[in-house]
Formats: structure tokens, sequence, C-alpha cells
């Protein structure tokens, strides 16, 4: 992982971690098992020749994933898949 990657994902786990807050762009009442669209959009970056700041963003959406993952039963949404492809 890039040295720069990292630096925004502990803004996202605190987030994540406090009690008050509510990560945009995870979990969706209509698809509390995951968003379909979101699946198919994040799946969909990984088939494309992204170049290296491309990449070190996609490695920060993942951890974001993964913090979000650990603390939330929330899955992404398409508004955090949109922002992904961003």
């Amino acid at each position: 992982m890039s040295s720069r990657a990292p630096a925004a994902v502990p803004l996202a786990q605190r987030n994540v971690l406090r009690d008050e807050s509510r990560l945009p762009g995870l979990g969706h009442r209509l698809y509390p098992q995951g968003d379909p669209h979101a699946r198919v959009l994040l799946s969909r970056l990984y088939d494309v020749d992204l170049s290296l700041q491309q990449r070190q963003c996609l490695e920060i959406v993942e951890q974001v994933m993964h913090v979000a993952a650990a603390r939330t039963d929330a899955k992404p949404n398409l508004d955090f898949a949109s922002a992904a492809v961003c």
C-alpha cells in the first residue's frame, strides 16, 4: 500500500467508531444484506486499467470498507460506490 493511501483511513475509522456518527455511503434500508448496485459497480473497478493515483484511491476505498465491516453491519451502498468511481 502506498504511504499516502492510509492517511484517510483513520478519519473514516474515527467516524465509524463514534456512536453518534453514521458513515455516509454505508447501509441501505431496502438492501440490509448489501446494495446489489454498489456491489456491481465496485467490482467493475477491478476490471479497468487504473493509473497509480487511481489504484491508491482504490486502496483507500478498500480500507474504508474493511474498517466499516469490522465496526458495523452496514455494507456499501450506491452512494459509496459512486464516490469510489469518481
